[in-house]
């Protein structure tokens, strides 16, 4: 795994005549705060994470949490919390990655559906994600691509449940010790459920 990490604000700004020698035209600025490749990609199927995404999806984690579009809207977000919700996007990714690589990343229009209505039970609102969209003015595609991971994770952990496979803690902890898999050196507490999807899938094959 690749992660290049790089912390910092998105920007939007208006450069004026003078500096810009034209017309004023509104400019907006994105940092990207990682980069994620799987072992074995060679660069060839990098995902990004920027920053504005990333507060996005950090945002409606906490509207999930809080049961609260405007606390989503309203609470500062800390370091450690946008870490974690980075950490969550990467694990994501990888296993949208490990399933792509398997060819199990088709989705069904009821697994998306599926997604949604979970949505709106956690929040505790009819259409949860529109009605998050136009509060926080969050870009459509990039919720609808949030709702595509987190389906696709599901289907994914729900296949390799439904395997015969059987991996154990003690496989866990050797393969993280090993290195063998597509995390990198995180924390074992942190990605034991999706090293024990990937294992399985992997297994499997």
């Amino acid at each position: 795994m690749v992660i290049t990490a790089l912390l910092s604000l998105s920007v939007t700004g208006r450069v004026s005549a003078e500096e810009a020698s034209i017309e004023p035209a509104e400019r907006v600025w994105d940092r990207i705060v990682a980069t994620v490749a799987s072992p074995g990609d060679r660069g060839r199927d990098v995902r990004i994470i920027t920053e504005y995404e990333l507060e996005i999806e950090a945002r409606l984690i906490i509207a999930e949490r809080s049961h609260s579009i405007e606390t989503a809207t309203e609470q500062t977000l800390s370091d450690s919390f946008r870490t974690f919700v980075l950490n969550v996007m990467i694990n994501h990714l990888l296993i949208e990655n490990e399933a792509e690589r398997l060819e199990i990343a088709d989705l069904s229009d009821e697994a998306l559906l599926e997604q949604r209505r979970l949505f709106e039970q956690r929040i505790g609102v009819e259409n949860a994600l529109e009605r998050f969209t136009e509060v926080t003015g969050a870009p459509r595609e990039i919720i609808d691509a949030i709702v595509r991971r987190r389906a696709l994770v599901a289907t994914f952990v729900q296949r390799n449940i439904q395997l015969t496979v059987r991996v154990t803690d003690e496989d866990i902890a050797a393969a993280h010790a090993s290195g063998e898999h597509p995390f990198g050196d995180r924390p074992l507490e942190e990605i034991r459920a999706p090293l024990e999807a990937y294992l399985v899938a992997r297994r499997h094959r």
